[in-house]
């Protein structure tokens, strides 16, 4: 009975190591990120309507092109480096809705939300970003 006891006890422990490593992406297979399935641009977007409710920026999509306003002091805040990649964002935003609406959008104007200087442009048909300040 010894025998049998330890035979199941060594068996039991090499099955918890085997399965128990097992058992965590068993779990995030399941769990699923429902904004896995959005396009670059509706990511985008959905990361500049975040700005915009926290009060960093403000898109203003109108004729004859867009103009992002963006507050100083985030501005301010920012690396160069971060300042493009908010400028790639309003790229991808926009020139997924160039080709969804049919726009003929050619530049997004950066510019600072209280003095309205212009800081920055995105040019759309470049797919580039220019950062002035």
């Amino acid at each position: 009975m010894d025998k049998s006891r330890r035979s199941i006890a060594v068996l039991s422990i090499f099955l918890l190591f085997v399965f128990f490593p097992v058992i965590p992406s068993i779990a995030q297979k399941k769990s699923k990120d429902p904004l896995a399935g959005l396009s670059p641009a509706e990511d985008a977007g959905l990361r500049l309507v975040a700005l915009e409710f926290k009060g960093h920026i403000k898109l203003a999509i109108g004729d004859p092109f867009p103009v992002m306003l963006v507050e100083p002091i985030t501005w301010r805040s920012m690396t160069h480096h971060q300042k493009i990649n908010l400028g790639e964002l309003a790229l991808k935003y926009v020139n997924g809705l160039k080709k969804e609406q049919n726009l003929k959008y050619e530049f997004v104007f950066i510019n600072d939300m209280t003095t309205k200087e212009r800081l920055g442009t995105v040019y759309l048909n470049e797919n580039r970003v220019e950062v002035f300040k």
